[in-house]
């Protein structure tokens, strides 16, 4: 079983659906674009593109287990919806951090 640590959470590849193992390429790229989507919709004041890639991030994230990425979909959805630019720019530091993180100790290209 291979085991490694992200950002204080122990994640188990066992634990990962095989059937998913090959879609996290994909998915992992996905979220890169959703901080890039993210980033722009703050630049115009877009609460709510925001809003609704923090709430399919925490749905999506947590079909992989990816509890930190389920935490700041929901933190990032939480930010939108109180127009809160400081948590929101945190929340998508956090999302861009933890999907390298990811995309590193995976080996799911960047």
């Amino acid at each position: 079983m291979e085991v490694f640590p992200v950002d204080g959470a122990i994640y188990y590849m066992d634990d990962i659906d095989p059937d998913l193992l090959d879609l996290l390429p994909g998915y992992l790229a996905r979220r890169r674009q959703d901080v890039a989507l993210a980033q722009a919709a703050a630049s115009t004041g877009d609460f709510r593109t925001i809003e609704i890639i923090g709430h399919r991030l925490k749905g999506n994230a947590a079909q992989f287990g990816f509890v930190k990425l389920e935490t700041v979909g929901r933190e990032l959805e939480q930010a939108a919806l109180a127009k809160d630019v400081p948590r929101i720019n945190n929340a998508m530091r956090d999302l861009a951090l933890e999907v390298d993180e990811l995309s590193a100790r995976l080996g799911a290209g960047n």
